[in-house]
C-alpha cells in the first residue's frame, strides 16, 4: 500500500485488513489508502464491506489480522478515543445526535461534554455561534432535533464533526439522505480538503462518488476490486451496468486488471451498437451515450447538456419522463426523432436501473427502423401494386367493352336534336365516360409497366429546361392564385435517362399537387442537382408552403386511391400512384415528408444519362 500525494505520515487507510462475521468473511485482505488533500469514494453493493471497513478506522470495529493505517502509522487496531485523538471523524446513517436536544445543545455537546461541567456552555454557544456565522450557516438553533427533518440530523452531525477540524473525515452512507443541505457542507468539506483534509466516502450510488470524489475504490464483496483516480478511469458510470455480470462470476475478477479488462470490453461493445443507448439520471441527465446515440441526438444526449433528448424531441422526451416517473418498463413504436422534420423512424424502450430497490435512473434504448419500415412499405406497395394488375385485368376487359357501347350511343345522341336540358345531361355523361376511360388507362398502363430505359439515341432529358417549361404552362391556370415557381441547378445542367413524356407526367402530377395543397397564393420550388450518395443518379428536392399531406405517415400518398384532397369526386388518387411507378420502372426512388415549417417535400431520385451509356457500352 502506497499513499497518494502528501506526506508519509499523513496518509490513512489499511493493509491486508481482515474481518469477517462468524464464518462470513466482511473484509478479505483489504488494502486502502486515503491521502491528504484528497476525497476517496467506497463504491459497492449492500453488504460489500465498506462500513465494516469504515468502521475499524473509527475504531469500532477490531479486524482479525492486518493493519489500520492512521497518520501514517500502522496499528493493529484502533479504539474510538485513539481514532478521535488522530483526527479520525466518522457521520454515519442514521446520524449521531440527540434528538431531546436542541440543535445548538447537538453542536457544543459534539464540541465538550458541557453537560459533565467540566466547560463553561456559555463560551462554547458563543464559539459555535461565531463558527456559524463566519461560514454563513442558518440554522434553527433552539429547535429540537426530533422536530425537524432528518436531512438536518445529518446536516449537524457533519457540522459538528468539521467544527473540531478533523484529519479525516469519513462519511459512512451519509451523502443519500442530507438532501438539501449538500449544497451547503460539501462546499466546506472541499474548502479543507483544499487546506489537507482527507475525505473518506462510503456510498451504493456511482453518482454520488463521481460527484465528490478524487479517488475511487469499487468493492464487492470484501474486496477492492478497482481503484483509481476519477478522471482515469473509463466511464465509471458503466460500473452499475457490469454489476450483474461480476455477481455471476464469483472471484474472477478480483484484480484491477481484470476488472479494467472487462471495462473496456463493455465500453467497446455499448459504443459499437448500431442502436442508440443511453442511460439516464432520474432528472434525465445523460449519464452515458455511445456513439449511435451522439450521432442521433447532438446537444440532448450529454453530460451537463440539456436534459435528454433535447426540445428538438420533445415528444419522445415527454415519453421517457412518463416513463421514469412510473418506474416501469415501457416501449413506443414509430416515433420519428432527430434533425429537422425527425427525419429517422425509431422505435424507443425504457427500462428502469435499480440499486437496492430504488429507481436510480433508466436506460434508453432506441433503434432506427427506418430501413425496416421503408422494406414494409414497399411489400405493402409491391402487394397493392399486384392486386391493382389483378383489377386492371378485369376492368379493361369488362369495363372498356360497355364503355364503348355507351360512347357509341353517346355519339348517336350527338347527332340528334335535342331539347337544351336532354343535351346538357348527354354532355356530362359523355364527360363521365372520359374520366372512367382515363381512370382504366391508368390503371392498365401501371399494371403493364416494365424497368424502363430512355431510348439509347436520345441525349438525355434536362430537368431544369422541362420544369421551367411547365411552370410557364401552370402560369396560365392558375388565375386570381399566385404562385411563386422556381428552379435551383446546383453544380450545373445535368440530363437523365428518362422518357422525355413520361418525366413530364411525374412533374405535372407532382406540381398540381403542390398547387392543390397551397389553396391559393404560395410558393413551390425545386432544387436539381446530382445525389451525394450515388454519383449516378440525380436529385430533385421539390417543396410546397401548403398545408402539408395530411397522412400519418406521409409516404401512403404514393398507394392508388389514397387521396388527400377534398374535392374527392374529381380525384381518384391515382396521380401520384402513376408517379411513382413511372419512377420505380426507371429504377429510381421518391419519398414524401412534412417539412417542421410547413409544408411538403418531395424527394425524387432518377438516373443520370451518362450512367444509361456506361451501361449500354460499358467498354
Amino acid at each position: 500500500m502506497t499513499s497518494d500525494g502528501g506526506g508519509a505520515a499523513d496518509w490513512f487507510g489499511a493493509a491486508d485488513l481482515f474481518f469477517s462475521l462468524g464464518d462470513y468473511p466482511v473484509l478479505r485482505g483489504m488494502d486502502l489508502s486515503v491521502s491528504p488533500g484528497r476525497v476517496h469514494a467506497l463504491v459497492g453493493m449492500h453488504n460489500a464491506g465498506k462500513s465494516t471497513l469504515c468502521s475499524a478506522l473509527a475504531g469500532l470495529l477490531v479486524p482479525a489480522s492486518g493493519r489500520i493505517a492512521a497518520a501514517g502509522t500502522l496499528f493493529p487496531s484502533l479504539s474510538p478515543k485513539r481514532s478521535r485523538e488522530l483526527g479520525i471523524a466518522r457521520v454515519a446513517n442514521p446520524p449521531m445526535v440527540f434528538p431531546r436536544l436542541t440543535v445548538l445543545e447537538n453542536l457544543v455537546a459534539a464540541r465538550t461534554p458541557w453537560w459533565l461541567g467540566l466547560f463553561p456552555r456559555r463560551n462554547s454557544e458563543r464559539a459555535i455561534r461565531g463558527w456559524l456565522d463566519r461560514n454563513r450557516i442558518d440554522l434553527p438553533l433552539h429547535k429540537r432535533m426530533r422536530d425537524l427533518p432528518r436531512d438536518y440530523w445529518l446536516a449537524v452531525d457533519v457540522l459538528s464533526r468539521l467544527h473540531r477540524e478533523p484529519r479525516l473525515l469519513i462519511l459512512d452512507e451519509a451523502m443519500d439522505e442530507i438532501g438539501e443541505w449538500r449544497h451547503v457542507v460539501m462546499p466546506m468539506i472541499r474548502e479543507r480538503v483544499d487546506k489537507g483534509m482527507a475525505v473518506l466516502v462510503a456510498t451504493q450510488k456511482i453518482e454520488d462518488a463521481l460527484s465528490v470524489a478524487d479517488d475511487i475504490t469499487v468493492m464487492r464483496q470484501g474486496r477492492a476490486i478497482l481503484t483509481g483516480r476519477t478522471g482515469g478511469l473509463e466511464r465509471l458510470n458503466l460500473i452499475r451496468l457490469c454489476y450483474d455480470q461480476l455477481d455471476s462470476l464469483d472471484g474472477e475478477f478480483a484484480s484491477q486488471e481484470s476488472f479494467r479488462e472487462l471495462m473496456r470490453y463493455t465500453r467497446a461493445m455499448l459504443n459499437d451498437l448500431p442502436t442508440a443507448v443511453v442511460v439516464l439520471d432520474n432528472g434525465l441527465r445523460a449519464r452515458f451515450v455511445n456513439l449511435r446515440g451522439r450521432s442521433l441526438f447532438p446537444g440532448g444526449a450529454e453530460s451537463g447538456g440539456e436534459p435528454f433528448p433535447g426540445e428538438a424531441n420533445r415528444r419522445l422526451r415527454l415519453f421517457v419522463s412518463g416513463a421514469v416517473k412510473s418506474g416501469e418498463p415501457a416501449e413506443l413504436h414509430g416515433l420519428r426523432v432527430g434533425g429537422a422534420g425527425g427525419g429517422t423512424l425509431v422505435d424507443v424502450r425504457v427500462q428502469p436501473i435499480r440499486e437496492n430497490g430504488v429507481r436510480v435512473g433508466c436506460m434508453v434504448v432506441v433503434e432506427d427502423v427506418s430501413v425496416r419500415e421503408d422494406l414494409r412499405r414497399r411489400l405493402v406497395m409491391s402487394e397493392k401494386l399486384a392486386s391493382v394488375g389483378l383489377l386492371a385485368a378485369g376492368v379493361a376487359h369488362e369495363v372498356n367493352n360497355p364503355l364503348e357501347i355507351i360512347g357509341n350511343y353517346l355519339n348517336y345522341l350527338d347527332e340528334e336534336p335535342l331539347r337544351p336540358g336532354a343535351r346538357k345531361a348527354v354532355d356530362k355523361m359523355g364527360v363521365e365516360v372520359g374520366r372512367i376511360q382515363r381512370l382504366v388507362d391508368n390503371l392498365v398502363a401501371q399494371s403493364t409497366a416494365r424497368p424502363g430505359v430512355a431510348d439509347a439515341a436520345s441525349p438525355g432529358v434536362d430537368p431544369a429546361e422541362l420544369l421551367a417549361e411547365l411552370f410557364d404552362l401552370l402560369k396560365v391556370h392558375l388565375s386570381p392564385a399566385r404562385v411563386d415557381f422556381s428552379c435551383r441547378q446546383e453544380h450545373g445542367p445535368l440530363l437523365l435517362a428518362v422518357d422525355a413524356g413520361e418525366l413530364r407526367q411525374v412533374f405535372i402530377n407532382l406540381l398540381k399537387n403542390g398547387i392543390d395543397a397551397l389553396g391559393g397564393d404560395g410558393a413551390i420550388s425545386v432544387a436539381v442537382g446530382p445525389d451525394d450518395s450515388d454519383p449516378d443518379m440525380a436529385r430533385m428536392v421539390m417543396t410546397d408552403t401548403g398545408h402539408g399531406i395530411q397522412l400519418e405517415n406521409p409516404n401512403d400518398v404514393f398507394l392508388p386511391f389514397v387521396t388527400t384532397k377534398k374535392s374527392r369526386g374529381s380525384h381518384q388518387g391515382l396521380g401520384l400512384y402513376v408517379v411513382y411507378g413511372i419512377v420505380e420502372k426507371y429504377g429510381g426512388t421518391i419519398a414524401a415528408r412534412n417539412l417542421p415549417e410547413g409544408g411538403s417535400e418531395f424527394t425524387l431520385r432518377l438516373p443520370l444519362a451518362s450512367r444509361a451509356a456506361r451501361i449500354e457500352d460499358p467498354g
